[in-house]
């Protein structure tokens, strides 16, 4: 008759210098296995890591408290982006993990949202990207966006540095969030640049940012050690 292991009992075995199972102790085994319990990590290396992530315990990112301010909100987003790539969190727990991040007004303005749903018999949004987009709806008017394209369209490096230049390029193209093909994009970082290395850029035919990117960072890095030299 197969005996259950408690969860003390398991650690025990675990660091037992046999640690031999027979056949016929298959169940204990399993249910070792199930229990083990790693010191370093703090966790069962055989539990769910959505599960971890969704403890409160393990919570870290940020909560949004529905301030109607929209730069504040479209940092929030975008912590809320870096957050579930850098733990790879599955696309069918990401809405449940932003519920627990919304505060305050956002989250009466959510339940809000949800019971209206109900009561109109239509699915509830689990979709993180879906719900990303009736958040903006709310806090980010679309005037906010116009101001921001008229911001990245009038961009200049001036007296910036190529690396400070090419950060906030980057920051306002990811807030304006717009959908253009990639000569478009470019086109608009030529735009900004000094003369001395917009010139460049078109006489060396880069055809891609990231190209350009690179480009232009070496073009100044090669500059600024032949001027060092002489």
């Amino acid at each position: 008759m197969l005996k259950r292991i408690e969860p003390q009992e398991s650690v025990r075995i675990r660091h037992s210098k046999t640690n031999k199972y027979h056949k016929n102790n298959h169940y204990e085994q399993v249910h070792f296995e199930r229990y083990q319990y790693d010191y370093h990590l703090g966790y069962s290396k055989h539990d769910d890591f959505n599960e971890r992530v969704l403890s409160p315990n393990k919570i870290e990112a940020p909560t949004f408290d529905g301030h109607h301010d929209p730069w504040i909100f479209d940092m929030w987003i975008r912590d809320m982006d870096r957050f579930f790539e850098w733990h790879n969190l599955s696309d069918n727990r990401k809405d449940r993990f932003v519920k627990m991040k919304l505060i305050d007004e956002a989250k009466i303005y959510w339940r809000d949202i949800e019971y209206c749903l109900e009561m109109r018999g239509k699915p509830p949004i689990t979709n993180w990207i879906k719900m990303k987009q009736k958040l903006q709806e709310k806090y980010i008017p679309q005037s906010y966006r116009n101001k921001l394209l008229d911001k990245w369209n009038n961009l200049r490096q001036e007296n910036k540095s190529i690396n400070e230049y090419i950060t906030q390029f980057n920051d306002y193209m990811i807030r304006c969030a717009i959908r253009e093909n990639e000569a478009m994009t470019l086109r608009r970082f030529y735009k900004g640049l000094n003369d001395d290395l917009k010139r460049e850029v078109l006489f060396q035919g880069v055809f891609t940012l990231n190209q350009a990117y690179i480009f232009v960072q070496n073009y100044k890095l090669v500059t600024k050690n032949q001027w060092m030299n002489r």
